[in-house]
């Protein structure tokens, strides 16, 4: 009771400042969540759920906590943009100019006619020699008796 008279003014300011159809609202909500709860196998949630709903209806936002996400964002959003511009402005003056390796005695690249020769395969010469082996192959043939088990 001691901690009641503390709050005594603040309570009573809140019981003067609601309305009976927004009280009948409230105990409405609070029959729902407790009937929903009723009707599963884990009302711990329903309740949470519930009560969170019901205080997400109730409550307003914070004025300073609004202008404070708001700075946040904004300020984000001015880096963001500050970097973006940054990449178009390098993006303009177009890639830097980089010098082609240059292969000598010490260096372990490919020396200066090796870099595109390729052997050049022809390929319908190795499909006729693979098709040519397959047609020499007997098939459907019975291989001769081993030998084993014959007396």
């Amino acid at each position: 009771l001691k901690i009641y008279d503390a709050f005594k003014d603040e309570f009573l300011a809140q019981a003067e400042s609601i309305d009976f159809n927004e009280l009948n609202q409230y105990v409405r909500s609070a029959q729902s969540i407790m009937n929903d709860a009723k009707q599963v196998d884990n009302p711990r949630t329903i309740i949470e759920m519930g009560l969170l709903v019901l205080c997400a209806k109730l409550g307003s936002v914070d004025e300073s906590l609004e202008d404070r996400v708001y700075a946040l964002e904004s300020s984000e959003r001015s880096e963001r943009n500050d970097l973006l511009n940054r990449m178009a402005q390098l993006e303009q003056r177009g890639p830097s100019v980089a010098t082609a390796p240059a292969y000598g005695a010490n260096s372990f690249g490919p020396p200066g006619g090796y870099a595109n020769s390729f052997v050049s395969v022809d390929t319908a010469a190795v499909q006729n020699a693979s098709m040519s082996s397959t047609q020499n192959s007997t098939v459907g043939t019975v291989p001769p008796p081993s030998g084993v088990g014959m007396t």
